[in-house]
Formats: structure tokens, sequence, C-alpha cells
């Protein structure tokens, strides 16, 4: 993702697509992960407004199918057949941007982990970051 021309194996699921590294370097993980990765920056947060047209975005979407309304995730939560009250976890989800914007579309039950954000954080009743060293 950095450039760092390092390789990795890594398996897929055949059932759901799912990607996991076969051997990750659990001892120093900080080389792959430069001072501009998005757990270092600040959330951004959106306005009710333009909340309110993320979840006009996202109800489009899902009705639809039109590219200018896909969100950027959309592809994998429509391939997933992931439904509004789903649960989802996001185990790396830096800043918790992503999960964010999926919050602002709607979704009510997310949380997200990353060991390198500063420290846990409930967001909102929708939406909690919590720092785990894994």
């Amino acid at each position: 993702m950095f450039g760092t021309g390092d390789p990795f194996e890594y398996l897929e699921c055949r059932k759901c697509g799912s990607m996991q590294q076969l051997s990750p370097p659990l001892l120093e993980l900080s080389a792959y992960y430069p001072n501009e990765y998005y757990a270092y920056v600040t959330l951004n947060y959106s306005s009710a407004f333009r909340k309110f047209l993320k979840s006009i975005r996202w109800l489009l979407y899902r009705l639809v199918d039109i590219k200018p309304f896909w969100p950027l995730w959309g592809d994998w939560i429509k391939r997933g057949n992931v439904q509004l009250n789903d649960k989802i976890a996001d185990i790396g989800c830096g800043n918790g941007q992503l999960l964010y914007e999926m919050y602002a579309s709607g979704f009510p039950n997310l949380i997200g982990v990353d060991p390198f954000i500063e420290n846990s954080q409930r967001i909102n009743s929708s939406l909690l970051l919590l720092m785990n060293s894994f």
C-alpha cells in the first residue's frame, strides 16, 4: 500500500472472498505505517445536512444502482449482501473514517479496532473505536 515492495502471501476465502495475510510481520509493524497513515489523522465529521445527503445517497444506491450514487464502500457492502442493521466490525480501521461514513449513511451497529489509534472512543451510539495492540 505504501510502496515498501515487500512481498506478502494472502489466503482468500472461496465462500465469502475475504482475505487474510498468512504471515504478518508481527514484531515490527511501524515500518508499514508512515506518518501519513490514516489512523494518525483526525476523523472528518459531517454536518447534519451532509449526513442527510449521505443517507439519501445510500438509499438511492440500494434502489437504483446507478454509479453516481455509489459510496466508495458500496461495492463490497453489496457483494456481501450487508443490510443496514447488520453488525459491522472493521479490524485495522485506522481513524475510523470508513465506519464514520457508514454511520453517516445510516448504519447503526459499527465497531472499529486499530492498534495505531491514540485511544479508544465512542464516537456516538452507533460507532465505537477501540485501540488494540492485537
